[in-house]
């Protein structure tokens, strides 16, 4: 149940996403569906026994669209995972295609126990974005479980400027006003603010993969009638200011879609 696009700019990946969640017959929008993950990979341990060589470390982007309880239980054990993982796979040739191999047994893995109890109302398709420090491009895979019960994890070839859109909601999307990166996030926009949707619902959320690779998610500025909001899912980020010994500012970048 959502709405989720991958865009590709030059050497940069964008993910955008609506956050609702359904909780037996009731949305609510609060639903983290993109994050960035971070990750830390150690070569071999040296002769001496303690020190190891650091040969790449970052975020790595993550989305899905599906059970949210399935995503959720692969993300959380897999964020613990790859925070700090030794490999004995050789420097030059390290990349993000190896460390998206252990996202997908994880997924793999999780689908079929949660599935042993909810059946195919736990299947959820994964994309996972990052270029380790070896990667010449930016690699992008998404993670799919079919009713048969297979499951296959396919790298996303982009040409200039495309997208790809998954997710219950991708129907509604028009093509013809998806031809630049503006266009793609107002369009997801558009459809998660349809008051007639019951599968998608606002604020969006935005992750970006830079090119020299660091993965991260951008909250959104809106401002309608009501006033002025700094919206991460479903946070507005200025009540955090609320402490009593001083204040807080969350150090993310905001995209304005005024209503």
């Amino acid at each position: 149940m959502t709405i989720c696009a991958i865009y590709k700019q030059a050497d940069s990946i964008w993910m955008i996403s609506d956050s609702r969640l359904t909780v037996g017959q009731s949305p609510i929008d609060v639903g983290v569906k993109i994050s960035a993950l971070p990750y830390k990979i150690f070569g071999p341990t040296e002769p001496d026994g303690r020190t190891r060589k650091v040969y790449s470390e970052g975020r790595i982007g993550f989305c899905f669209a599906g059970s949210s309880l399935t995503a959720y239980a692969i993300k959380e054990s897999i964020s613990e995972i790859i925070a700090n993982i030794q490999t004995t796979i050789e420097e030059e040739i390290l990349s993000f295609t190896h460390l998206n191999e252990i996202i997908f047994n994880a997924y793999s893995h999780l689908t079929k126990e949660i599935g042993t109890l909810l059946g195919s109302n736990n299947i959820t398709q994964i994309v996972t974005c990052g270029k380790l420090a070896q990667d010449k491009s930016p690699h992008v895979f998404r993670l799919t479980c079919r009713l048969d019960g297979m499951f296959d994890s396919s790298e996303i070839f982009f040409e200039e400027n495309h997208y790809e859109i998954f997710g219950s909601a991708s129907s509604r999307v028009d093509p013809e006003k998806c031809a630049t990166l503006g266009g793609v996030i107002h369009e997801v926009n558009r459809i998660a603010c349809d008051s007639s949707a019951t599968d998608v619902g606002p604020p969006l959320q935005i992750g970006h993969l830079s090119p020299s690779g660091g993965f991260r998610c951008l909250g959104q500025l809106i401002i309608d009638s009501t006033g002025v909001k700094h919206a991460r899912v479903g946070l507005d980020l200025q009540l955090l200011n609320s402490v009593r010994s001083g204040m807080f500012n969350p150090l993310i970048e905001y995209l304005e879609l005024s209503k």
